[in-house]
């Protein structure tokens, strides 16, 4: 079985790939490792020393900004993958909502 990695974001929108989600980050997607690696590295914005960030994301000032231009991005992204599985605006909405609640 291939282990399925898993892209996620912090609250500055810089992205990551792993083999799990680290606590206080926000799941993105999931897939093959160099399948998600291609797609995040087609659709992320890229920063000056290589760094991957959700667009919009970084701009922002405050964390209902971040999680609706996460939310935003996560349903583009979704409306083109074919090998990959993103995660819905509305969940990363709820999971954005759920840390808020922990850190609150």
């Amino acid at each position: 079985m291939r282990t399925r990695y898993r892209a996620y974001c912090y609250a500055s929108g810089e992205i990551h790939i792993g083999s799990f989600t680290p606590n206080g980050a926000v799941e993105l997607a999931t897939g093959p490792h160099r399948s998600l690696t291609q797609e995040i590295d087609g659709v992320a914005r890229h920063g000056y020393r290589g760094e991957l960030f959700v667009p919009g994301v970084p701009e922002t000032i405050s964390l209902a900004e971040k999680r609706d231009a996460l939310a935003r991005f996560v349903d583009w992204a979704r409306s083109g993958t074919r090998i990959n599985t993103w995660r819905t605006g509305e969940q990363v909405r709820a999971d954005i909502d759920a840390l808020m609640e922990v850190e609150g």
